[in-house]
């Protein structure tokens, strides 16, 4: 024997689940054999063939598919999945039935590379997996069938221990299906079927012993698919919720995770409200550990609120179930004070306040709530009468009222998933035998139980697990060789573990375990006791019924196929009758929640005592049997779940468990007849159909069989048949292809070859056509220019006479305007001593702080108008003199704090501030003036967004503080007058004189007196401010200019608020290190009050006296935008101040640093010219600008008229 040699070797124990072990060969001496066996322990063996065994080469390695095996044993199986498990391949095929071995562990195996590559994939060409089986049951579908009885539909049926990895399995399968008919117009349909299942398992899944992710309830999920293969809608029925896990789990077991994802996740708003705390403060869920190593419960319940979004969960929906599992945890928290009145025992309730909060959530009247959790109503002869519950039956009505009340909420949960994923206000199943759609289900069920102590939710899950392994013998074993036999094929008959009797024993039959419980509740004095007496008269012989000796306790034993169980009749009856108290049911019916209406309708409350409620045991017997119909329907797949081991523990390989879970499911028996049977099978009718095409490319085959009506094929003959099968078929499709596209392209030559003619024919009319219109446009000019030849020489003498009379008529003019020239200035200098008459005779009015500074010896005297009247005869002479121009002058010390300091008022200083001024800077004595001086400040606060939400300080002055509140008291009212102030300066302005800075060349204001009607009309329906409505940055700066062109002597104040808000401004010049966020804010407020100087500069310019200072601000500024700031003043000071306030267009302009260019035609011409001009340009100078590209040398005569739909007006 060579050192590279396997073996079998016995095992060391001849224990039930002990099998031969696989053993490698690492050193051969002449006696000895040195051997390493499949769990890596080193032994020493004398060198006798007795000793061992040899083994078949395809057990030297693993193989995917055990019907190859060459030692059929229960040791070479689990020596394969051994194999396969150490290197993460968790999945083993016998032949279409895939074994799937829990990890215990997250594999890379489920990503969108593995789903794609697995597409249109027979069994064999890839590893086995999941998606493999989920893309043959879709392909199976989707198969053209002959035989009109065919079983369309698929079913994939997921069993297996509890914690084997059923739940998981069941997710990969939905995944694969949803990536299969994928299409955008059925997206969300898939996605809800998807997020469906992080709800289902937070409402019935919880950590056991076994599993931290054990599925409580068994769930039958179809997904209908319509003739394209599209998912067209989706259902869920739900098995045997275990609602004993409510209100009692056992030692280190959780209750269902939803409990612990509201207390985690849940914010501080929504815990108030339901009066939550921490899992530890509820009796139903400090019973056991409430924290799972393996979940985020935080987490999770994130995942489930977007699941609930994705199925078109209301918010309100949402809320109303976290109510009811809140009343669940309240209700658990509930503590019974026993009481004693005459000789009977009684209880009462200890916190009054606790029922009277869960009444509230449940929306009935706390009292009633309150009496029928301590009292139960009996019908008597004489009536209804009311007795006192002791304390345990007080709890066992309570703890009955919650599972009543999470399985009805459980139970709408999934006909509203089910509404969801149908999309219809009802989720009445379709029918799959009507033809309209097809499917594929998959069941994902509880698995075999066996704990320390078992009751009657085990003996129905056990149950259920007996009714799938039947179904799966009978599928696999009897309706296979019953084929057989029937179609006279060569076979040998099988022998295989049937559980038949068992299933006798607990379900069939009237005196079946199942039958006696549920007929031992209807009996008047029934009990659990005389239930156990019954079984153990009835069953006591059945060689599968294990009676127990003592007769202490109420236990009796069942052998499964999964091995003997010991179940406890205690509270059978009990909990097979499912419900709670009338009373409690009569509490319900007034409700005025909508969840408890909808989940508990009156015909479901059943408050007829008279009319029995179905027991559990007749509904689980009714569901069973609607559940192997529908898979009768199906042509089914089968996924065999494996523990490897009890401790939940990565890479560890528990032998014995394994094959006792191989051999109870009968793997070794259907490893044998998927090996020598023929699963595959067709008519001949569907064979021919479907085959014909590869018949002359087949030759003789061997291992088949031809039966009476059908043919019988291994799996890997289907495979190569549909292989070759494809192959003839995309072959055929390049054939057809090709006499397509040759179609279409002999039609397609034919039209060009038309096409081309009709052009030829269309481009020499064409160009013959042009040749004549050329030539007869030639004869047209000829004649227009003769006659234009003609006219010219008649209209000759006229246009030389002409000039001579421009001539005469410009001397005219010139000579009476020197004659008008001394009568102007006569009356001038009339007007100018008439003004500084009007000027003595007034007496200003002095504030408070100008009387102060006057006694402080200082003068900060600053005229009202933005060029005030001086005193004396001296200041008429200075006004009548030419002023220096002030950007020749030099301005370096001219500071704009020296301004401040001069002829700002009240103590208020040139540097930024962010609170309110509640007077103005310069000395205003109009009280209108001061009113709108302080909102125009909170404007340009605002458009700045320097406003602070704090009081406004009061000035430094002690002494103002009357007239400081007088003032502030009258803020409410300052910003709705604004406007009327506006109106009103304007309407002043007609009878006034012109004012010094209005533009020079200035028109009448007739125009403007037409449009103020209008404008005081529009202002009163859209006054922003009294409709307390927030002003666009547009209607800001607008508000802001109009009030600089109508008040003249508010020009200054605004300018001196701006310039204050940007001086010594707390932006940084350098990027910041600390707080970007408020960084950036300070950077766009700076950006913001430039932004609205150079448009107030660019509206109305500065007085004399400011415009130095305000130069050498500007000049001194280091921003950006100084330069368009000093250009705009320049602008403005030369050509006067607005009329009307900047559009849209010139704004733009200003913050892009652009000009504006215009269009203009000669009105005699064709061909336009375009000027550049900016907000402070004039006529006059458009004017000029045109006169320079047209070369006209005098401008005398010429106007300038804008145009706007179809109004013309003169800009002169």
């Amino acid at each position: 024997m060579s050192t590279t040699a396997y073996i079998w070797l016995s095992p060391d124990r001849q224990g039930e689940f002990d099998v031969e072990i696989g053993a490698r060969v690492i050193d051969v001496n002449q006696n000895q054999l040195k051997v390493v066996d499949d769990n890596g322990k080193e032994r020493t063996l004398v060198n006798n063939p007795a000793n061992f065994k040899k083994m078949h080469a395809t057990s030297f390695t693993d193989i995917p598919d055990m019907i190859h095996l060459g030692d059929l044993t229960e040791g070479a199986i689990c020596r394969n999945i051994l194999l396969r498990y150490n290197k993460d391949k968790i999945y083993t095929y016998i032949g279409s039935i895939l074994i799937a071995v829990n990890p215990y562990t997250q594999l890379d195996l489920y990503n969108q590379q593995y789903l794609r590559s697995y597409r249109n994939r027979k069994f064999g060409e890839l590893e086995p997996h999941t998606f493999a089986i989920g893309d043959n049951a879709y392909q199976n579908m989707l198969r053209e069938r002959t035989d009109p009885n065919a079983k369309v539909n698929q079913c994939i049926i997921i069993s297996g221990e509890s914690g084997a990895g059923k739940t998981e399995s069941t997710k990969h399968i939905l995944q694969c299906l949803v990536a299969k008919s994928g299409t955008k117009k059925n997206s969300n349909i898939e996605q809800q079927i998807l997020e469906a299942n992080p709800i289902m398992e937070a409402f019935g899944n919880a950590k056991t012993i076994r599993n931290d992710n054990s599925s409580r309830f068994g769930k039958y999920i179809t997904v209908n698919f319509d003739s394209t293969g599209v998912i067209a809608n989706a259902y869920v029925d739900q098995y045997l919720l275990e609602k004993i896990r409510i209100v009692s789990q056992t030692k280190e077991e959780r209750n269902y995770h939803i409990f612990y994802c509201i207390l985690a996740g849940l914010g501080n708003e929504e815990r108030n409200k339901l009066k939550l705390t921490k899992a530890t403060d509820y009796t139903y869920l400090n019973k056991s550990t409430p924290t799972c190593d393996t979940r985020n419960d935080a987490e999770e319940w994130k995942a489930i609120r977007h699941a609930c979004k994705v199925l078109m969960f209301t918010d309100d929906e949402l809320f109303e179930i976290l109510r009811i599992l809140a009343v669940v945890l309240h209700l658990g928290n509930i503590q019974y004070v026993a009481q004693s009145a005459n000789g009977m025992d009684s209880v009462a309730i200890k916190d009054s306040e606790l029922i009277e909060f869960i009444a509230s959530l449940l929306g009935v009247d706390a009292k009633r709530l309150s009496t029928a959790l301590i009292t139960q109503t009996l019908e008597v002869q004489e009536g209804k009468v009311a007795r006192a519950l002791n304390t345990s039956s007080a709890v066992d009505v309570r703890d009955a009222f919650v599972k009543g009340l999470y399985g009805q909420l459980f139970e709408w949960l999934i006909e509203r998933l089910n509404i969801a994923m149908n999309n219809k206000s009802n989720a009445n199943r379709q029918n799959p035998s009507d033809g309209k759609f097809r499917s594929v289900s998959v069941l994902d069920i509880f698995g075999f139980e066996k704990f320390e102590q078992n009751s009657f939710e085990q003996l129905c899950i056990n149950c259920t697990n007996e009714e799938l392994q039947q179904f799966f013998v009978h599928h696999v074993f009897k309706l296979e060789q019953a084929e057989y036999e029937k179609e006279g094929v060569n076979w040998k008959e099988i022998t295989f573990i049937d559980n038949q009797d068992i299933i006798d024993l607990l379900t069939h039959g009237q005196m079946s375990i199942i039958s006696m419980i549920d007929e031992e509740m209807i009996v008047p004095q029934g009990t659990d006791q005389t239930l156990y007496v019954k079984l153990q008269q009835q069953h006591g012989n059945n060689k599968h019924f294990i009676s127990e000796s003592s007769r202490q306790s109420l236990l009796f034993g069942v052998k499964h196929l999964a091995g003997p169980v010991s179940y406890d009749c205690l509270n059978f009856l009990e909990k097979n009758r499912d419900t709670f108290s009338n009373d409690l049911k009569h509490v319900l019916a007034k409700s005025n929640n909508r969840l408890i209406k909808a989940i508990f309708p009156i015909e479901s409350l059943n408050l007829d005592d008279k009319k029995r409620k179905p027991s559990l045991v007749a509904q689980f017997r009714k569901s069973v049997e609607v559940l192997l119909s529908a898979l009768r329907q199906c042509e089914p797949f089968f996924i065999r779940c494996i523990k490897p081991n009890e401790f939940k523990a990565t890479h560890n390989f528990d032998r014995e468990r394994v094959v006792q879970q191989l051999r109870y499911s009968g793997m070794m028996e259907t490893i044998n007849i998927r090996r020598i049977g023929y699963p595959i099978r067709h008519d001949f009718n569907e064979f021919v159909h479907r085959y014909a095409s590869i018949a002359p490319s087949l030759g003789l085959g061997q291992d088949y069989q031809i039966g009476k009506n059908k043919v019988f094929l291994k799996d890997e003959h289907d495979a190569m048949l549909e292989q070759a099968r494809q192959k003839v078929l995309a072959d055929s499709i390049l054939v057809l292809q090709k006499a397509v596209r040759r179609y279409y392209a002999q039609r397609q030559f034919e039209r060009a070859k038309k096409l081309a003619k009709w052009l030829q024919q269309s481009w020499l009319c064409y160009a013959e056509r042009r040749a004549y219109c050329e030539m007869r446009l030639g004869f047209r000019r000829l004649q227009v220019l003769y006659v234009t030849q003609h006219i010219d020489e008649n209209q000759k003498p006229y246009i030389e006479t002409v000039p001579p009379i421009q001539t005469l008529a410009k001397d005219y003019v010139a000579r009476k305007n020197t004659k008008l020239r001394p009568k102007a200035f006569s009356i001038l200098q009339e007007r100018v001593v008439q003004t500084w008459r009007d000027v003595r005779h007034k007496q200003p009015r002095v504030d408070i702080a100008n009387a102060h500074d006057k006694r402080a010896g200082t003068s900060r005297r600053y005229g009202r108008d933005a060029d005030d009247v001086e005193d004396g005869a001296a200041g008429t002479q200075r006004a009548l003199e030419p002023k220096p121009d002030p950007f020749k002058s030099d301005v370096s010390r001219n500071s704009f704090e020296e301004f401040a300091a001069k002829y700002f008022q009240h103590g208020y200083d040139a540097k930024h501030t962010r609170t309110e001024i509640i007077r103005p800077l310069l000395d205003l004595k109009s009280g209108v003036d001061q009113k709108a001086a302080v909102a125009t400040f909170q404007m340009i606060m605002k458009f700045m967004d320097d406003k602070e939400d704090i009081t406004s300080p009061t000035p430094t002055s002690s002494k103002n503080d009357e007239e400081n509140q007088r003032l502030e008291s009258q803020d409410d009212i300052i910003v709705p007058e604004l406007y009327s102030l506006i109106a009103q300066q304007h309407q002043m302005k007609v009878e006034k004189e012109d004012d010094p800075y209005e533009r020079k060349n200035s028109k009448d204001n007739g125009a403007f007196n037409k449009k103020l009607a209008y404008l005081e009309e529009r202002l009163k329906k859209e006054n922003p401010f009294i409709e307390d409505r927030h002003l666009t940055p547009l209607e800001k700066i607008q508000m802001i200019t109009m009030l600089g062109i109508v008040r003249p002597r508010l020009r200054d104040e605004i300018l001196c608020q701006i310039c204050k808000q940007l001086n010594d401004h707390p932006a940084p010049r350098k990027k910041p290190s600390g707080n970007a966020e408020k960084a950036e804010q300070r950077e766009s407020s700076l950006k913001r009050g430039w932004f609205l100087l150079c448009i107030c500069l660019y509206t109305f310019p500065p007085s004399s006296i400011l415009v130095r200072f305000l130069r050498n601000f500007i000049q001194n500024s280091p921003s950006n935008v100084s330069k368009v700031a000093e250009f705009a003043l320049e602008r403005s000071y030369k050509n006067g101040s607005r009329y009307e306030p900047l559009s849209m267009e010139e704004i733009d302009a200003i913050q892009q640093g652009s000009s504006i260019q215009i269009s203009a035609q000669i009105i005699f011409g064709e061909e336009q010219r375009y000027v550049r001009c900016d907000p402070a340009t004039t006529a006059e100078e458009v004017c000029l600008e045109l006169a320079r590209h047209l070369n006209i040398k005098s401008t005398f005569g010429w106007s300038l008229f804008a145009v706007c739909q179809s109004e013309v007006c003169s800009c002169l």
